[in-house]
């Protein structure tokens, strides 16, 4: 499983779709334009979380896109819509007249860049009608909202897009700085949340069942530290509990890596579910009142066997069978 899939109902082929300076990756598969390229998503690498989308671009996808890019570094957004379908298949347009990528594009794709940086703020602005978006150039983040499908939005640094190519859903996505931003729930997270929506509008869109089970979570969500699987960022967690709470390790070893491993497992897409999910978020916050450096440490900070005792108590219930 690549994290690429091809459009339903299928489309006409056509040359592949670059973004960006000559020689850059392919974004979208060749020569089905609903599909990100394996050699895109390769680099990085990139992961594909689907998401639920209504009928036309709204604020919610303009607001993941713009999140992920503030998290990964990238301070514009290139944005095509497809024309089509004709007889060499899709062509990507410009849709501003406003920069284009430096150094030239692929034939029949003008990537256009925002004029201003997308901000949550100016996604309050009133929506735009669909019929105007052939005319009126989209130059702002608010423009966006109304689009129809065929809406193509990605990171200026190539590390992130998210394609609304049909009704009912679009694909994110990204590196994992990226992903971060713009899935904030996390990729097991996002993808088994759309696969609760699928089911939820099966009878309006019932092929999206089939886009959920192509992007399924890559772990289920475990209850108990004892099924946490070896390998894991997650049982990195468990085995620092354990030496930590046994007297192996002090406490600002345990901070350390536990806090290194817990952004690991949120990376990884790793989830967790009760008691083991409240257990780790009550250690988390345990945490947050203990000191790693000595020289830092206020009076209220958690001592290292006060902080040894919380972490026992709050492990007990997913440690018990």
């Amino acid at each position: 499983m690549t994290g690429n899939h091809p459009p339903l109902g299928g489309a006409p082929e056509g040359p592949d779709i670059i973004v960006g300076e000559p020689g850059s990756p392919a974004v979208l598969a060749e020569p089905r334009s609903g599909a990100f390229a394996a050699s895109w998503l390769s680099e990085g690498p990139k992961l594909v979380v689907p998401v639920p989308a209504g009928t036309h671009v709204d604020r919610a996808l303009v607001r993941r896109t713009a999140d992920g890019c503030r998290a990964g570094g990238a301070g514009e957004v290139l944005v095509m819509t497809a024309d089509g379908p004709a007889a060499s298949g899709r062509a990507w347009r410009q849709v501003a007249p406003a920069i284009t990528a430096s150094g030239g594009t692929a034939s029949g794709l003008t990537p256009s860049r925002l004029t201003a940086p997308i901000t949550t703020a100016s996604i309050t602005t009133a929506p735009i009608t669909t019929a105007s978006i052939t005319t009126a150039p989209i130059t702002t983040a608010p423009d966006l909202i109304g689009s129809a499908p065929r809406v193509l939005l990605v990171a200026s640094d190539l590390q992130g897009a998210v394609l609304f190519d049909r009704p009912g859903y679009a694909l994110v996505a990204g590196t994992a700085p990226f992903l971060r931003g713009a899935v904030p729930e996390g990729v097991d997270g996002g993808r088994a949340r759309f696969a609760r929506y699928a089911r939820a509008v099966a009878d309006r869109w019932p092929e999206l069942q089939a886009v959920a089970r192509d992007f399924g979570p890559r772990h289920i969500a475990w209850a108990h530290a004892r099924n946490v699987p070896d390998g894991t960022a997650t049982s990195q967690q468990v085995r620092l509990v354990r030496d930590f709470t046994a007297g192996v390790i002090g406490g600002a070893d345990f901070a350390r890596g536990w806090l290194n491993a817990r952004r690991a497992a949120q990376e990884s897409g790793e989830r967790l579910r009760e008691p083991l999910l409240s257990a780790f978020q009550q250690v988390f916050l345990l945490l947050e009142d203990y000191s790693i450096d000595p020289a830092l440490k206020d009076p209220t900070d958690l001592s290292d066997q006060e902080l040894r005792d919380g972490v026992r108590k709050s492990m007990a219930r997913s440690e018990n069978p």
